[in-house]
């Protein structure tokens, strides 16, 4: 009876019952005072216990109250029977049925969280990334996160970087999802493998506690190399004099040339070649791919002066280059300047592309002397030609270089014809000139241009698959496949797509199919230019309006195929009995 009555007061709201709460600190001693239990309610019967127990108690399944807990019931004391933890129960319950017949307690103790734990991150508490030195700014990284099974505010409550973090490079970003703070590594400046390969960060957690308790994470970053730097030569411009060079033959050393690159692995490999370079120069020279060194490769005598372009490319997957200037001299032919050009257009040729930006670099001038071994010859360089100014020099002091002034336009200038002079400085007379012919090259720059936007023509409905119906033209004056075009037809509402079709090269538009007049007697289509211009091809578009001319293809028809009527026998002459009609899919004239 006394089970029944404290399961009805312990779960039905019907039945009325006082409530008593009690706090305890996590980890108190065994034996602590929790509490004493008090009725407030009227005593409803006389009834007295002769053994003096006040209270029966009824405790739910798994409450562990028995475990946890000592209560007298004769005093109504709460004890501790063991150290408490939070983390493992929060709150107890049980409910206390006075003897003398007033209302159940229902009795809740709530065990008060001390700040016992601290943060832990998964161990070993060690990540190891990896991280692109390209990465871009604000990027993040996920990292594990701390836990604390304490209660707000003794859970993890912030991160920061104890240690590591050179230059600021990093910054930490946290997020607070199911009372969790999860954590993100932020790029927080932009990073250089060849500044600092390896970042080793210490990151700390705090809980909430004064003072509060902490663990810490350390974080190996370390910076994958991109190939963000060019070989670099020891120096821009390399000169040797040979003096007498009879004793030369092919394999002779002439000089070597050295660069570095900053990069890792492959992409801080360099590998020497020779540019290609007006006149034999290229052919008379070799050089070794590894080591730099130049000799000479030909079994005929040497003559007074060369210039070379040294490539020294990487061997990144996107390889980057740089360059230097060799200029090779003898004592053959001391009473002239030497004025050299080498362009540095792709191919090596001379030639600009009509899309270069102005002040652009084209192409290395160098003026030596062969009776004198001068890094920078002090001389006047000049220009004839140069309608409009279209091209300058400027000065430096190892070389001289070529640029482009003003824009170019190919459709407008297709070629320049300029002379470059050169003028000692000094007491010397001694001059040079260079007559150069500049090629513009084409880009796709302009788009296919129909000769009119708008074209007209008719075909009858009569006519076979294979008609002629109207040729269509687009000009586009770019150069090579930039200015090649191809056709295209398509309905302007897709409906009739079948009936026409256009040779793709020549323009002409046949019929593809029977046409009918009665599906559509004005039909419109949209006529594409498109050039084969490389990386995006240029279009345009123009219309097309055909008139399909009638013929008279269609017999009329009766609406039905028979007519049932019947005549009364009385029916007078000229009485109606039946009504026929019949319809017709011509347009006039020959409906």
């Amino acid at each position: 009876m006394i089970w029944a009555l404290g399961l009805c007061c312990l779960f039905l709201p019907a039945f009325s019952e006082l409530v008593q709460r009690f706090q305890i600190a996590e980890n108190e001693p065994s034996g602590t005072l929790v509490g004493v239990l008090t009725s407030g309610y009227p005593v409803a019967s006389s009834f007295i216990d002769p053994n003096g127990i006040k209270y029966f108690f009824i405790y739910p399944p798994e409450s562990y109250v028995e475990a946890s807990f000592s209560v007298d019931d004769r005093t109504g004391e709460i004890r501790t029977t063991e150290a408490l933890d939070r983390e493992r129960k929060a709150n107890y319950v049980f409910l206390a049925i006075p003897v003398e017949g007033a209302e159940g307690i229902r009795v809740i103790i709530e065990v008060l969280d001390r700040n016992d734990n601290a943060p832990a991150f998964p161990k070993p508490a060690y990540v190891a990334l990896q991280l692109s030195e390209f990465a871009k700014l604000d990027s993040e990284v996920p990292l594990p996160s701390a836990e604390d099974p304490d209660a707000p505010p003794y859970d993890v409550q912030r991160y920061e970087i104890a240690g590591g973090n050179v230059n600021n490079a990093f910054r930490l970003s946290t997020r607070r999802i199911n009372g969790i703070l999860y954590l993100d590594l932020v790029i927080n400046s932009e990073l250089d493998r060849e500044f600092r390969e390896i970042y080793i960060l210490k990151i700390n957690a705090f809980d909430g506690g004064v003072p509060p308790l902490r663990d810490t994470l350390t974080v190996n970053v370390t910076l994958m190399d991109v190939n963000d730097n060019a070989p670099v030569f020891d120096r821009p411009r390399y000169e040797v004099h040979l003096g007498n060079s009879d004793s030369l033959v092919p394999g002779s050393p002439i000089i070597t040339v050295h660069a570095t690159d900053q990069d890792a692995g492959r992409n801080g490999q360099v590998e020497y070649r020779l540019a290609p370079s007006p006149g034999d120069a290229q052919r008379l020279f070799s050089i070794d791919a590894d080591t730099g060194l130049i000799t000479w490769s030909s079994s005929q005598r040497m003559g007074r002066f060369y210039e070379l372009l040294v490539l020294a490319r990487d061997k990144g997957q996107q390889p980057l280059e740089s360059s230097a200037f060799v200029a090779i001299s003898t004592s053959v032919g001391m009473d002239k300047l030497k004025l050299g050009i080498i362009f540095l257009s792709p191919d090596g040729s001379p030639s600009v592309s009509e899309d270069t930006k102005p002040g652009t670099l084209i192409g290395r001038v160098s003026v030596s002397d062969p009776s004198i071994s001068h890094r920078n010859l002090k001389c006047t360089l000049s220009m004839e030609g140069n309608d409009g100014g279209v091209f300058a020099v400027k000065a430096s002091e190892e070389v001289n270089y070529l640029i482009l002034a003003k824009p170019v336009d190919r459709e407008k200038v297709e070629t320049y014809n300029i002379t470059l002079k050169a003028a000692a400085c000094g007491q010397s007379a001694k001059m040079a000139s260079r007559k150069v012919q500049i090629r513009i090259t084409d880009v796709n720059d302009n788009a296919p241009r129909f000769e009119k936007s708008l074209y007209t023509a008719q075909v009858s409905e009569k006519a076979p698959p294979g008609t002629s119906v109207v040729r269509v033209q687009a000009f586009d004056p770019d150069q090579g496949r930039n200015g090649q075009v191809r056709y295209g037809l398509v309905a302007e509402d897709g409906s009739y797509d079948h009936w026409f079709k256009i040779d793709s090269q020549t323009g002409l538009i046949t019929t593809a199919d029977v046409v009918d007049c009665e599906l559509s007697f004005n039909p419109k289509f949209i006529i594409t230019a498109e050039d084969h211009g490389e990386p995006e091809a240029l279009s345009a578009n123009a219309t097309l309006s055909v008139s399909i001319l009638d013929v008279n293809d269609n017999p009329p028809l009766f609406n039905k195929q028979i007519y049932n009527a019947s005549v009364p026998e009385d029916a007078p002459i000229g009485y109606c009995f039946v009504q026929v009609s019949v319809c017709a899919f011509q347009l006039k004239p020959n409906d």
